[in-house]
């Protein structure tokens, strides 16, 4: 068996990976489909609240219900994929998605408005379990970790350049201007979504008609998917506690955040697709969640620090801060899908992923509620407390796996050390 460090050296590179024409498809249906999610997510509030009308609190609330639904249907969407067809519920979401952005152009009321939110909120978490599930079944185990880094790194530029598209909507704020942006970001999702028509639909050695929901049952893995949602409060950490920190507790101005998220961006670009490896054996992935709740962690303390020391020594705690946060976030990206992927049977990963999924979702749901409440009524005292619970959360990853490992084993067999690796996808 080739050990742990010969096989470091035999992982493609990004130009082989690129090679691989699924792994391109992979990545060019990314790219459009993230343009498009991008475009929206940069008019999509400002369309309501100063187009239709929507109060803050009740875009508030439609984006919470939106939100909570979304969280509900991530693992029934994984269970959907494994049994008619990760392809085929991949191509149906985004298709519903890229139709569902398109219709906010037609929420003229309130009412409307969360009836959208939700349908484009239930059609993406669809659409993620289904293409995690994609992924693994085009291809194969050597070069899925990787694929998944640049398909990652992938979906950042995306996010970049339709917010710029965005900010040039913007430049005319009306709403022929708001409703020629929401109609192009629903074309490119749907475009990002028929890209995925290319790949055949993989045959399973399972019946797929006998395929019932079963990972909710398996209570180790449940025990790691719930550390996997503590440790997804990492975005809003960033997106949601930092820019309210900012303004209320250092003297930096509001702009600076926008220096915060360009790091974050080049980061990922540059480096995810190498730390995305790290995530793909089990081993690696536990590896990975441990760096990321240590780094998130850190994080944490950095930002508290960054009050009331001046402007100068905010700005390097800041940074700093920033750096070992987006660490956070790419080991976070790595180790989650590693994990869910490695220990579910291969008939079944659609159904594993849409289990970290939803504990992503909740994840991100309860970062208001509860880190920006710790914060803002504690001060720096909450930023200790949320370190401490990432440490906690750091120190359970080990068990947790082990555990799981073990009740995979009794069900469906050992799992492989090292994955595969074909002669085409190797160094040479």
């Amino acid at each position: 068996m080739t050990n742990t460090t010969d096989h470091a050296t035999e992982r493609p590179t990004v130009r082989q990976l690129l090679r691989d024409p699924d792994v391109r498809r992979l990545c060019l249906s990314n790219l459009v489909r993230t343009v498009g999610t991008g475009l929206v997510l940069s008019l999509a509030t400002l369309y309501f609240v100063t187009v239709v009308d929507v109060t803050p609190a009740r875009l508030g609330l439609g984006l919470t219900i939106a939100g909570l639904l979304a969280f509900l249907v991530s693992y029934p969407a994984g269970v959907a994929a494994d049994r008619f067809g990760a392809r085929t519920m991949t191509v149906a979401a985004g298709v519903l998605q890229g139709l569902s952005t398109a219709s906010y152009v037609l929420a003229t009321t309130v009412a409307w408005f969360i009836v959208t939110a939700c349908a484009v909120a239930v059609m993406e978490a669809m659409s993620t379990s289904a293409r995690g599930a994609l992924v693994s079944q085009v291809l194969p185990r050597s070069t899925r970790a990787g694929a998944r880094g640049l398909m990652r790194a992938t979906n950042n530029v995306g996010l970049t350049a339709g917010a710029g598209l965005g900010a040039l909507v913007l430049l005319d704020p009306v709403r022929a201007s708001f409703v020629a942006g929401l109609l192009c970001a629903g074309l490119l999702q749907i475009g990002g979504a028929l890209v995925c028509l290319r790949f055949r639909e993989v045959p399973s050695d399972t019946d797929r008609s006998t395929v019932t929901a079963t990972g909710h049952r398996d209570l180790p893995v449940l025990g790691l998917v719930l550390v996997n949602g503590v440790l997804a409060m990492n975005q809003g950490v960033l997106f949601v506690v930092l820019p309210v920190w900012l303004v209320s507790r250092t003297d930096i101005q509001e702009s600076f955040f926008s220096a915060i998220i360009v790091v974050n961006t080049v980061f990922v670009v540059l480096f995810q697709t190498k730390v995305a490896w790290y995530g793909e054996t089990l081993r690696g992935a536990s590896r990975s969640l441990v760096a990321c709740a240590v780094a998130l962690g850190v994080t944490c303390l950095f930002f508290g620090a960054a009050a009331d020391v001046g402007t100068g020594a905010a700005i390097v705690l800041l940074v700093i801060g920033a750096v070992t946060h987006v660490v956070a976030e790419m080991a976070l990206a790595g180790g989650s899908w590693g994990a869910a992927t490695a220990l579910a049977p291969d008939h079944l990963h659609g159904q594993y992923l849409g289990l970290f999924s939803s504990s992503a979702q909740i994840g991100k749901a309860l970062t208001p509620v509860t880190a920006l409440a710790l914060v803002s009524a504690l001060g720096i005292t909450g930023w200790i407390v949320l370190a401490g619970l990432f440490f906690a959360a750091a120190l359970l990853v080990g068990p947790l796996t082990r555990a799981a490992e073990h009740s995979r084993e009794r069900y469906v067999g050992r799992l492989p050390d090292v994955p595969d690796v074909p002669n085409a996808a190797v160094r040479t």
